[in-house]
Parts: C-alpha cells; structure tokens; sequence
C-alpha cells in the first residue's frame, strides 16, 4: 500500500490509502454509489489518519485517500459531494440515551425546563381545564426538572402545596425527566389502599420509606422518589407510556438521531412501552441508527428466585428479537444506588439517595427572596446516626445479578453514581470479569458521578467502559447547591468550587479513568437536561469542564482526540461492532457524519465555544444518506 503526504488543516498529514487498487481501471460496475470529496476525513484509527476523501459503494467504504484518485471510482450514477474542506467523522455513537423518550410527547409537559412553584400551578391548571379532569382522575406531568427551579412562594411554599393548589380532587403527578423523582399531590398520595403518610412510611412502606422525605413535623413535602412512585400508581405503564403512535414518534425519534449525526445507540432501561415503539420502527424498515438494547432488570422482593426469573424474561426477549436487522438485544440495565441531589428546600433538608463511603454532612440552608438556596451551616451529626444513602442491591446480590446476566450471554450496564456504588460494581466485575472476556461480553458503568481514586483504579484495570455525559461535568450553581453541601461543608455559594474539596476532585474523573486503562465512552442520557444528544456541546464539556467562567477540575478533562474517540471507535467496541465500525477505513460499514466545521483545528486553537454550536451536515448510515442540509 501506499503512503502520500496531503496538508490540511495547517498540519502535515500521512494518509494510508485503503482499496484503492481500482482507482487505476475505469470504474465501469464498480464505480461508487457515493464519493465525498475535498474534506478532511477524521478516520479515528489507531494513527489517527486523515484523509480528503472517502468513496462507498453499497454499504461499504470502498476507499479512503485523496481527492483525485477517488475520482477515479466515479461512474455515470455516482453522486459526489464537494466538502469544500468540511470535517468526516465515523457515525457518532450515544451508548446512553433513552431514545423513545426523546421527542415531545402528547402528554401535558414541563419540557425539562425550570420552573417556579408559581408557573408550575398555573401549568397544571391549564392542563386539567384542557383535559377536562375530574375529581378522583390523574394529572400526570412529565418532563418536571426535578433538580433546577421548584423555587417556593409566600403562596405557594411547598411542592405539596403548590400541587394542591392546581387540585385537591384531582390526582397530580409530576414525572421527572430523568426517572428517579416524582412529586404528587395530597389527592395522590391518598389514592392507594393504604394511603402514604407518615404513619405508613413507618409501618406498611417501611422498606422504601426513604425515598419519601418529610418535613420535622411529620407533614409530606411532596417528593416522592425511586420505587416509591409505584406505591402511587404503575408509573411505568401509566406515565410512561404516551398517547403519541409509534407510526408518529418513531420516524421524529430517528430524524433527530440522524440530525445529530448519531448512527448507533444504546437504549439502557428499556421498558415495555419503548421496546414496541422500538420494535415497531425496526420491523417498518425505518432505521437510521445500530441499537443496542440494555434491558431493565426488575427486583421483586417475593420472589426468592427473581434473579433467575429475570434472565429467562430477557432470554425469552433476546430470543423473538433475533431476526431484527440492525437490533442487538442482548445488554442488561443494572442499579447499583440512585441519585445524587439533596433537597434544601424540604425542612430539614432531605438527602441524596445515591450510596457514599463516608456518608452524608447536615447542611443548613437559607432561602433568599428569590427563592434559590445558600448553605449558611450545618448541624453537628454522630457517626451512628450518619446517612451513608442506600445500594439498590447487596455487593453479593449485586455480584449475583452481573454474573448471572454474564452467564447468560448479556453485556452488563450498571448504574453507578456514589462511590459506594462505584466500589461494589468494581468488586462484582472482578467476579465476573473472566468469563465475560471468555465470551467477548462487555461491562460498563453508566454516569460514575463520583468515586474513589483505588476504585477508579480497579474499574480501569479491569478495562470498564464507563458512559459519561460530558455536560454534568460543567458548573451550574444551583444544582451543584443540592449535591455538594451534603457531601463537603463547604461555606457559602462562593465555597462550592474549592478545588480541596472531595467532590471537586473526584467527580465525573473522566482522566484519570482513562488513564487507569478503562474505555471512556460517550452516553447523553436524554431526555435528562434535553431532549437532544447535544453531541457537539458534549465534546466541548468534555474538554473544557468549563460554564459561565467556572470550572469543574479542569485535571480531568479529555483532549480532542480522546473525546472524539469517545464517540467513535470506543464506544463501537463497547457495542461490539468495532470490526465493521468506528473508523473509517475500506472494508467497513458506511456510517458517516459530515460536519460544518473542523473540530481539531477548532481544540487546537483554543476555540471551545465554537465546537459546542457545530451543525451535522450530512449522516449516512448504513450507505444512504438519511440527513442532509439543504
């Protein structure tokens, strides 16, 4: 093979040219279908090659070189494209993404948006008047940014009292966007058989009665979370489940991923109202995009053999899936804890959920005219009655369910946000970590929010993939006021980014994860924070950790290569499709994504920002264009 020096980009480049031996014969029948031409084709290989141009021909990439010899390969049918310098990229991937909920939904919505108690009264209303609700029906109100706004009011102090305000006959839920919060009203949380209150939690609900907090006296706040939304009603059938058609979502579902340049997904959690819109779309012959789909294993507490019970319900599920074209079904979603955001507006102040080594401070709040919190002191706590949160799964039950899930032939995705959690999901790989290498099995923890720098180590030794969402590693004030004064006593807004503090060294450690030897892969998590992937303001987060001036240890950032990897050849091996996909080299798998601007030129040079606004121009997947601008 051959070997020519081109210059792009203001950089001397060594481009390998691939399957190009019929670039020197007319084209004649194997002329391409496709050549893009005059670019600057990032291949994301081992050498990190570039390239002018690329030709496909089916759904393969037949070459990959310079411009004029690619010309070569064109026929009477064939369609180029001028790039005028534009970037190529590998079809990007979102191993973390809950697809099906991704477009707007018929559904009365806040669209993950804040608000204040005041505006949310006021939606609520509206939407029972244009639905026509009466006493004793529901009010579900999804897409509720449960974390920013909820900002209180002399009328309207609480989210119990805000929620009864829009009702007191009718039954509001509110459903947040990112399936860990729900808030209700009082008409709500007096639905079931055995209504919740403060009596209850200590008796019939006992086992979940922490993912209800109450205020000092006794009273309900409003918050409802985790399991505990399904003492209200069957949240995942009821308010999940939307009214649009799959014939109407779906299609809106794979426009958006194929705008975003996103030609393969993981959909983790997948529930049964997603698995038919999903089915649905690849039965109708309508994809745009490779998915992996990483079931939900569901605990049931009376059932003594519930893990063996859920395997063979995936098994079962694997099995009828099988003949799907671009469909793996063969993941499971596991949770080893919760979250982790506190609530300072509850009195006292409820904790997070998620699971911490050293447990979790008594912060004091102060709540200005405008209703956002400040940390004014903290309350001096014995280590016996410290809240440490709380494992959805023992170490050895959780050891369990991955190594029964490995067994079985599935790619272990684990939840993990706390270091406690982290420290068990490393501990139950280990367990597993041979026989899922033995079967080419992957396994990955999803968001890894905050760890320990050995259990880093031990995740990365062990070659874990971990899915971040870049752009949670980028300050926000108001949200960082109901994680870190639980975790840090910190003094004062102004406190919160002290670089001494445990969790500002240790969160979302995307560095020292990779250079610990773990995989560091792109996972947006949407519809959390928005109903698009933002791909290109997460490549930005990722190298810069940085918002509105501050930023989040900027030791753990990513450089630009590393983060394009993240969302190319990484995150195609986490899939398992590293050998048809992830560069762009002859032989493979024509998915591609032709962008407006050039990345690397744009790190290099220190331009940030403008990485964060670049648009997708073209996708290809599978050898067809499915988007392009006009």
């Amino acid at each position: 093979m051959k070997k020519i020096a081109v210059r792009l980009a203001g950089i001397s480049i060594t481009t390998l040219l691939l399957g190009l031996a019929a670039c020197s014969k007319p084209a004649g029948e194997n002329a391409a279908d496709l050549i893009l031409t005059n670019g600057y084709v990032y291949t994301a290989d081992a050498e990190r090659r570039v390239a002018e141009a690329i030709a496909v021909r089916g759904n393969r990439i037949v070459a990959v070189g310079p411009t004029e010899m690619l010309l070569d390969l064109r026929g009477p049918d064939t369609v180029v494209h001028d790039l005028a310098g534009r970037m190529i990229l590998p079809g990007l991937h979102d191993m973390h993404i809950h697809v099906t909920d991704t477009v707007a939904s018929e559904f009365c919505g806040l669209d993950n948006e804040p608000h204040t108690l005041d505006e949310i009264v006021e939606i609520g209303r509206e939407c029972a008047k244009i639905q026509g609700l009466e006493a004793g029906d529901w009010l579900p109100i999804i897409d509720w940014d449960s974390y920013l706004g909820n900002q209180p009011s002399d009328q309207h102090p609480t989210l119990l009292s805000a929620l009864d305000a829009v009702s007191t006959s009718i039954r509001v839920v509110l459903w947040s966007a990112d399936g860990h919060s729900a808030a209700a009203n009082s008409a709500a949380f007096n639905a079931p058989d055995v209504p919740i209150n403060a009596e209850t939690l200590a008796t019939t609900y006992a086992d979940i009665a922490s993912y209800v907090p109450l205020n000092a006296d006794g009273s309900l706040t409003g918050r409802i979370n985790e399991a505990a939304r399904h003492l209200l009603r069957d949240v995942d059938v009821d308010f999940i489940d939307d009214p649009m058609p799959a014939s109407e979502k779906m299609p809106r579902v794979a426009e958006q991923l194929a705008r975003n340049g996103i030609t393969s997904i993981q959909h983790p959690a997948v529930h049964p109202a997603a698995l038919d819109d999903l089915v649905w779309l690849a039965r109708n012959g309508d994809m745009t995009f490779r998915l992996r789909m990483a079931f939900y294993l569901s605990h049931d507490a009376d059932d003594p053999n519930w893990i063996e019970s859920e395997i063979a319900r995936v098994a079962a599920l694997r099995a009828d899936l099988g003949d799907l074209e671009f469909v793996q079904a063969n993941a499971v979603k596991i949770f080893a804890d919760d979250v982790l955001e506190g609530n300072p507006f509850a009195e006292p102040p409820s904790k997070p959920n998620s699971a911490m080594l050293d447990g979790f401070h008594n912060p004091v709040f102060e709540i200005d005219a405008d209703g956002r919190a400040d940390v004014v002191d903290y309350e001096e706590i014995a280590d016996r009655e410290r809240d440490y949160g709380r494992l959805t799964h023992s170490a050895d039950e959780l050891a369990a369910l991955i190594g029964a899930a490995t067994s079985a032939g599935f790619h272990a995705h684990v939840h993990a946000i706390g270091d406690h959690a982290a420290r068990v999901t490393a501990e139950a790989f280990a367990q597993s970590r041979d026989e899922a290498l033995a079967a080419g099995l992957t396994q990955s923890v999803a968001h890894l929010q905050i760890a320990k720098s050995e259990d880093i180590q031990v995740l990365g030794e062990l070659g874990v993939y971990a899915t971040f969402t870049y752009l949670w590693a980028t300050p926000e004030p108001e949200y960082e006021m109901l994680v870190i004064p639980f975790i840090d006593e910190v003094d004062g807004i102004d406190d919160l980014y002290n670089q001494n503090h445990y969790y500002m060294r240790n969160a979302y450690p995307f560095r020292q994860f990779a250079d610990a030897g773990g995989v560091v892969v792109f996972g947006s998590d949407a519809p959390v924070g928005g109903r698009s992937s933002r791909p290109f303001a997460n490549m930005k987060a990722a190298m810069t950790r940085e918002a509105g001036g501050r930023v989040l240890n900027a030791s753990q950032a990513l450089d630009v290569h590393e983060t394009l990897a993240s969302f190319t050849v990484n995150a195609a091996r986490l899939m398992g499709h590293d050998d048809e996909l992830g560069t762009l080299e002859a032989g493979k798998l024509a998915d591609i994504a032709v962008i407006d601007r050039n990345i690397v030129e744009l790190a290099e040079n220190g331009d940030f920002a403008s990485i964060a606004e670049t648009q997708v121009v073209m996708t290809v997947f599978d050898g067809r264009v499915v988007y392009e601008t006009n």
